[in-house]
C-alpha cells in the first residue's frame, strides 16, 4: 500500500505540473499583443513580399511572406510606439499602434523612383581613362585667368644630409586651361628664404635647374608637353592600382612609368583621377 501511495503521489505531482503550464502561458499571452496585417502596392494593389515591418526605435521586427502577410508579437508596453513599414523603391509608412486595433491591417505603400547619377564604367583600361580625363580638361578646369597663392620648397641632398634648401610663399598667375601651355603664366615671390651648407666639401658637379618657376612647368595638366599629351602618352605604360578616397570622392589610381629611352628625362609616378568628373585630382 505504501508503494501504491508513493506512486499516486508522484502521478498527482506530475499532473499538477502539466496543468500549470497552460495557466502560465495564458497569463504571459495577456502581456502581449499580436499585430496581423498585409502590405500592398498602392498603385497596382498587388501584395508585396519581403517588406520590413518593425516597431520604430526597437529591434522588434519581421518581413512579409510571399502573400504580403505578416504577424508581429509585441509587448503591450510597446503599444505606445508605431510600426514602420519600409521596402526598397517605396516611401516608408508609419502606423500608430495606439490608434490601430490588433485586428488585421492593410498597409499601402506608394512607389518611389530614386533617380541615380549617371555612372560611366571603364573596363579597367588605364590608358583609356587617362585619355578621357585629358579630353575633359577644358571642362574640369578654369576657363579664365586665376591668381593662386602657394608654397614652394626645393631641396638638394647629399647622402642623408640636406646641403641646400629654398622655400618661398608665391603668387601664381595662371591663364585659362583651355590653352594648355605655360607661356603666359607668371610667378611672384612674396616671401622666401634659402639655406646653404657651409662645408667646403659640399660641391656639385652639375648645376641644378630649379626655382619657383618649377611650380608652373610641373603643372602637367596645364603644361601638356610634360606628360599629358596624346603623343607623349606613347612613351609611357600605365597600369591600375587600388582605388582610394580623396575628400570623400572615389579616385582611379593609375601608375605610370617610361617604356622607352629618349634624349630627355621622362617621368614616373601616379595619377589620381576623380571617377565621377574624370578630373585630375592629384599627380605624384
Amino acid at each position: 500500500m505504501k508503494n501504491v501511495e508513493k506512486h499516486l503521489v508522484g502521478w498527482l505531482s506530475v499532473c499538477l505540473l502539466l496543468c500549470s503550464f497552460p495557466v502560465w502561458a495564458q497569463g504571459d499571452a495577456g502581456d502581449y499583443l499580436t499585430i496581423v496585417g498585409m502590405v500592398k502596392d498602392k498603385q497596382n494593389k498587388k501584395a508585396l513580399e519581403n517588406v520590413n515591418v518593425s516597431v520604430h526605435g526597437s529591434n522588434i521586427g519581421t518581413v512579409t511572406n510571399a502573400e504580403g502577410e505578416f504577424a508581429l508579437k509585441i509587448k503591450k508596453t510597446e503599444a505606445s510606439r508605431e510600426l514602420e513599414i519600409s521596402h526598397i523603391g517605396y516611401v516608408n509608412n508609419h502606423i500608430s499602434l495606439e490608434k490601430e486595433t490588433p485586428s488585421k491591417l492593410t498597409v499601402w505603400l506608394t512607389p518611389h523612383a530614386n533617380l541615380l547619377n549617371e555612372v560611366v564604367v571603364f573596363a579597367e583600361n588605364p590608358r583609356m581613362i587617362v585619355e578621357k580625363a585629358i579630353s575633359k580638361i577644358p571642362l574640369n578646369y578654369s576657363d579664365k585667368r586665376d591668381m593662386l597663392t602657394g608654397f614652394y620648397r626645393e631641396t638638394v641632398q647629399k647622402g642623408r644630409r640636406y646641403i641646400g634648401i629654398s622655400e618661398a610663399v608665391i603668387d601664381v598667375s595662371k591663364t585659362a586651361y583651355t590653352n594648355r601651355n605655360t607661356n603666359h603664366d607668371k610667378v611672384r615671390v612674396v616671401k622666401g628664404r634659402r639655406l646653404l651648407s657651409q662645408k667646403a666639401s659640399d660641391t656639385l658637379a652639375v648645376k641644378v635647374v630649379g626655382g619657383p618657376n618649377l611650380s608652373i612647368t610641373l603643372d602637367v595638366v596645364k603644361n601638356k608637353g610634360a606628360l599629358l599629351d596624346m603623343e607623349e602618352l606613347n612613351n609611357y605604360e600605365f597600369w591600375m592600382a587600388e582605388s582610394m578616397l580623396i575628400d570623400n570622392r572615389m579616385q582611379y589610381v593609375i601608375n605610370f612609368r617610361p617604356k622607352v629611352i629618349l634624349m630627355y628625362a621622362l617621368l614616373y609616378g601616379k595619377l589620381y583621377i576623380d571617377r565621377e568628373r574624370l578630373s585630375f585630382t592629384r599627380i605624384e
